[in-house]
């Protein structure tokens, strides 16, 4: 069967290509698709035709054919990426959340508890990946760039940066090479081993890492914290943010969250001060305090953890507030008072403690008097429980 020339094009593309040099084949296609063809109203077109040899190659040939012709579809020409496609900066899909069945053995022992996934950062396997960014140079990829003032650089289009482990994404910047800032336009995202910071707008300096970010929002891979901000600022490593929500729950959940005027975040002693402070479940306010200080990882300090709530069919209400106390660095103490609404009030100890031979660990739990409620187990997955 004859085949038409919109049909061969690509083919023949492509084998030509495998013979030619690159500007060779891109020149052969040029006159393949520039072959002219008769106009509709008249009562013949010519037609490429091409038949397999008997060697195995292409015969092909023009021939003149009755009739109308039938109308081209316009083809593109082919896209020939470059050779170096530049850096790799990986979008934050759903902010890097994997779910459990998705994660590997190790993976899932790391999971914190109450969890059915955990945030895994992605790997980087570009260039420099490892390097620290005062040490690395800075590669930048775009689809467009104009050179300004010879140290002024406006890109646009899929503009991705990365200096040593540092990388940087959006729609738009503007980098300036003399004051090493940057300054970042429609759907950012900053990365940093441990850290995603997302947002609208930023500006950010490559050399001193501060930057301020606009209608933001932040993860911390190790520990799951997340939240959102209308203001995101890093001075000296730490995060003062405006307007804030702290949580630890999986994306689009509304489970729990700490809504906060001022928070600010210290990842250098894994401490986190919040001011005018409101505990929300499900969206409905439930604790106020004018100022807390919590800790943001696993390192010891004594204060309030993080409370855990569950609603379900088994005990209904059931809310715990443990108390850390960090009494010396070789032992350490948790209290957690605990109301359970289809059981009663209930208290919670936990004593560890560690010598150059053993670990020990001593815990026990007080039940004044059980109302009853449902024994039949749940999958913590599938009930209602949430862990604060």
């Amino acid at each position: 069967m004859p085949i038409k020339t919109s049909h061969i094009r690509t083919r023949l593309y492509h084998a030509l290509r495998s013979q030619y040099s690159r500007t060779s084949g891109l020149l052969l296609f040029g006159l393949l698709v520039s072959v002219p063809v008769a106009a509709e109203n008249q009562d013949s077109y010519s037609q490429w035709e091409c038949r397999a040899a008997a060697d195995g190659s292409w015969a092909c040939g023009e021939r003149q054919m009755s009739g109308r012709a039938f109308p081209r579809p316009k083809h593109p020409e082919p896209v020939i990426p470059p050779e170096d496609s530049g850096p790799d900066v990986r979008v934050a899909n759903n902010l890097d959340w994997v779910e459990e069945k998705a994660l590997t053995d190790e993976e899932r022992e790391k999971m914190a508890t109450g969890c059915c996934g955990a945030y895994i950062e992605p790997k980087r396997d570009y260039e420099d990946a490892e390097m620290d960014p005062a040490d690395a140079p800075m590669r930048v990829a775009s689809a467009s760039t104009e050179v300004e003032q010879e140290n002024i650089a406006r890109l646009r289009g899929d503009v991705q940066l990365t200096q040593g482990y540092r990388q940087v994404r959006s729609d738009s910047a503007t980098a300036d090479q003399n004051t090493r800032i940057v300054n970042l336009e429609g759907n950012v995202q900053f990365r940093e081993p441990g850290l995603l910071v997302t947002g609208d707008s930023a500006q950010i300096n490559m050399d001193s890492k501060d930057m301020q970010i606009e209608q933001a929002g932040y993860l911390f891979h190790e520990s799951g914290v997340r939240g959102t901000a209308t203001q995101a600022r890093r001075v000296d490593e730490v995060f003062y943010i405006d307007n804030a929500t702290y949580t630890t729950c999986e994306p689009g959940s509304k489970a729990w969250r700490l809504v906060s005027s001022k928070l600010d975040i210290n990842p250098e002693t894994g401490i986190a001060n919040a001011r005018h402070v409101r505990l929300e479940v499900q969206d409905v306010p439930i604790l106020y305090a004018p100022w807390i200080r919590f800790p943001i990882d696993d390192r010891r300090a004594t204060g309030l953890l993080f409370p855990s709530f569950e609603i379900g069919d088994e005990n209904g209400i059931d809310y715990a507030q443990p108390i850390y106390l960090n009494l010396a660095p070789n032992y350490d103490a948790t209290i957690t008072p605990r109301y359970i609404q289809e059981r009663g009030p209930m208290a919670e100890v936990e004593v560890r403690h560690m010598s150059k031979l053993t670990n020990t660990i001593l815990s026990g739990a007080f039940l004044s008097d059980d109302d009853g409620g449902d024994d039949k187990g749940q999958s913590k997955c599938d009930s209602h429980s949430y862990l604060l």
